[in-house]
């Protein structure tokens, strides 16, 4: 609360967008200062008057056309700059004359000081110069034709010139510090947007990338690294799923499990890898043979367990005989020709996964025991 009632009293009760901010301080240091300079000018030349001295009426002055630029500014606060030249203009006179009518010395060359930092505050850095060299001009001026009641020395009009000039480099240092930090903020003010899309885009590709990472880890625990068929892994997941499906809409659902006949003698004549790439054919016999709905995968060494939705127990023995024609049909690289062992059967009312397996792995050691190349229902 306090501070609203101070900030209320230095702006006069003026608000000021952000475009014009800069006007604000400027509004705010002719107000005050102002107010401040006609209260002290009374003041002054009152205690002036009483002594006689002729200064007086130039603080009278002072006062008067300081109070009437208040007023035309309070009223007016959009001419802020053309009441800032007015008042430096005001003041180089003001002061020149106190300069040169003041008997006291070491109350001459301070107003000066006070009139370059008012000139750089408000009008920048190339007014300021402009004032600067007019003052130290004038002073000299005064100096060399005598016009000033109080005789200053050579080498204090060289003193206070160094001074000024010092005063000067110093306050422009300061503007420089402060445009190039708002040059900076400025930058950063505008490039915020895209260093936010930027970082927002690499956390984006790098949680696509652990995504993907993650879908490939997922497929690589569920895959067979040589078939590129399913393993036992989700297997049973998928399994539950096809048995809702099928008791929910009644549809019939089988699997089968298949055995490659003698298929350790190929890796004990010809290697493992001649049987790596008997598997590897015969996965694309597999894929030839079934629907995309159904699931293949591999059980475990040469022995394939498939999952068929859709289809009863003459389906599943169809699909068997075409899939066992196709095998003796077919002349594997090196190893000639193969044949498998089926064993096959359908879900049954109370089945899981572990039984329903169970029934198609005994009715394929039935096929197996039986001689081989031959379809068993469980």
């Amino acid at each position: 609360m306090f501070k609203k009632i101070i900030c209320n009293f230095l702006l006069s009760g003026h608000t000021f967008s952000r475009d014009d901010e800069y006007k604000k301080y400027k509004f705010m240091f002719l107000n005050n200062v102002s107010g401040f300079a006609v209260f002290v000018s009374i003041i002054m030349g009152f205690v002036r008057l009483k002594y006689g001295s002729s200064l007086a009426y130039i603080d009278f002055f002072l006062a008067f056309t300081l109070s009437i630029g208040l007023v035309y500014l309070r009223v007016n606060r959009e001419k802020v700059e053309q009441m800032a030249t007015i008042m430096m203009l005001l003041l180089y006179g003001l002061f020149v004359s106190i300069y040169i009518l003041n008997i006291v010395q070491h109350t001459t060359f301070e107003l000066f000081f006070l009139l370059l930092i008012a000139s750089v505050f408000l009008k920048g850095s190339k007014f300021g110069f402009a004032v600067l060299i007019i003052i130290i001009s004038t002073v000299i001026f005064i100096q060399v034709t005598d016009l000033a009641y109080m005789k200053h020395s050579n080498m204090d009009i060289f003193t206070f010139s160094v001074y000024l000039i010092a005063l000067y480099f110093i306050m422009n240092l300061y503007r420089s510090l402060q445009n190039a930090q708002h040059k900076e903020l400025e930058y950063l003010n505008n490039n915020l947007a895209l260093l936010v899309k930027n970082k927002t885009d690499d956390l984006m590709l790098v949680n696509r990338r652990l995504k993907e990472e993650k879908e490939a880890l997922k497929i690589m625990s569920a895959t067979d690294q040589l078939t590129g068929l399913h393993n036992r892994t989700q297997l049973e997941e998928i399994f539950e799923y096809e048995k809702m499906q099928s008791i929910r809409y009644k549809k019939a659902f089988s699997i089968m499990m298949i055995d490659i006949d003698h298929f350790k003698d190929v890796n004990d004549t010809y290697g493992h890898h001649v049987g790596d790439i008997v598997l590897k054919e015969f996965t694309q016999i597999l894929r030839k043979t079934f629907r995309d709905v159904d699931t293949l995968s591999r059980w475990g060494g040469e022995e394939f367990l498939i999952l068929v939705p859709n289809t009863d127990l003459n389906g599943i023995k169809e699909v068997a005989l075409r899939l066992r024609t196709a095998i003796n049909n077919k002349k594997f690289s090196k190893a000639g020709h193969k044949t498998v062992s089926i064993g096959v059967t359908t879900l049954h009312k109370d089945d899981d996964f572990i039984s329903i397996v169970k029934r198609s792995d005994t009715a394929l050691y039935r096929a197996k025991n039986g001689g081989r190349d031959r379809i068993e229902v469980g």
